[in-house]
């Protein structure tokens, strides 16, 4: 049997954590969450996770890549964003594209993601 994904989602917002929680379960993937980078130092410092969904308009986003460095268990992990307007494609200066996905996210929404996620994961390996 595969190896399932692990997720950590930081998003402001209760609603959209609970949201994004009750789909990740009703497809028996676990899902922890924060709501900003302090309260997720924990859970990356002990955890390792294959993605890391986070809510675009956090004021801390532009720390997101000092947050991994500080994590020997979560480097090589991918952060997908995650933004309340259409999908659109960032781009960082001096860094490549990222991914941003809409929220809310519903049922099918999460099932597509993760079957992407799961390739993207596969050719990583």
């Amino acid at each position: 049997m595969a190896k399932l994904l692990s997720f950590l989602v930081i998003d402001s917002s209760l609603s959209a954590r609970v949201i994004m929680r009750w789909h990740f379960t009703a497809l028996d993937y676990h899902l922890d969450m924060a709501w900003n980078l302090e309260s997720a130092q924990d859970r990356v410092s002990m955890k390792h996770y294959d993605f890391i969904l986070m809510d675009i308009d956090l004021k801390e986003v532009y720390l997101i890549d000092e947050f991994k460095k500080s994590s020997p268990l979560n480097k090589e992990s991918q952060v997908i964003y995650l933004a309340s307007s259409q999908a659109k494609t960032v781009i960082k200066p001096g860094e490549k594209k990222v991914l941003v996905l809409p929220k809310p996210l519903t049922k099918n929404d999460t099932l597509k993601m993760i079957d992407y996620l799961k390739t993207v994961n596969e050719s990583r390996k």
